[in-house]
């Protein structure tokens, strides 16, 4: 009895090394699929990029969790930059299933449903994104596609609710994007008074300063 148990606690021995150089090697090979992609990636050889980042994900290793993950968000963005929208919009999807407070995930997801001119779909993955993370570029994305559906009460609403919660990195977008409402509404005086005070706030906007000479001719 001892001597089976001593041959049955080497055999998991030897089962356990055999399985721990396995993931080893799996992973340093991910690893390097993972650079090789990367170098790809950079050079805008997407094609190459997600040849590479495929045969690493298809990489068994249990230890593989993290690398996978960034290597989904590489091939997510090489899908979208060769415009294959639905395949970059399936990784998006699945990488903010696992971050929900991820912003990114949640503007690329909708992106991608926006470029093939599905905008209700789109529309609801950024009100999503809003709720969860009340990033304000949310806002400024559902703004956007009412304007070019030239629904502008709609986009009115979703620019002064992202001005009034102020403080992030797009209200210079959103405030921008009200000079442009009421300026196609026809509220030349309004799109004006807008302006104005934008280019007093962004001096720096060369695009908003030829707005505002335009805007000027019209009051």
């Amino acid at each position: 009895m001892g001597k089976t148990i001593r041959r049955l606690s080497l055999l998991i021995i030897l089962l356990a090394v055999g399985l721990l150089v396995w993931q080893m090697h799996a992973y340093s090979k991910k690893q390097a699929l993972r650079s090789d992609a990367l170098l790809y990636f950079e050079e805008e050889d997407y094609a190459k990029s997600i040849q590479y980042l495929e045969d690493g994900l298809n990489t068994q290793c249990l230890l593989g969790g993290k690398i996978d993950r960034d290597m989904e968000a590489y091939l997510a963005e090489s899908y979208f930059q060769r415009k294959d929208y639905e395949k970059a919009r399936k990784l998006y999807h699945k990488l903010r299933r696992s971050d929900s407070n991820q912003s990114l995930y949640f503007l690329l997801e909708g992106e991608c449903y926006r470029q093939q001119d599905q905008y209700d779909q789109a529309l609801d993955i950024f009100q999503e994104g809003w709720d969860h993370t009340r990033d304000t570029a949310f806002l400024s994305k559902i703004c956007g596609i009412y304007i070019e559906q030239n629904e502008y009460e709609k986009a009115l609403d979703y620019a002064r609710q992202g001005i009034s919660d102020d403080g992030s990195s797009s209200s210079a977008e959103l405030s921008y994007q009200l000079i442009i409402i009421y300026e196609r509404s026809q509220d030349y005086e309004k799109a004006y008074e807008v302006a104005k005070e934008y280019c007093d706030r962004y001096p720096e906007d060369e695009k908003a300063k030829k707005e505002l000479i335009f805007l000027s001719s019209r009051v």
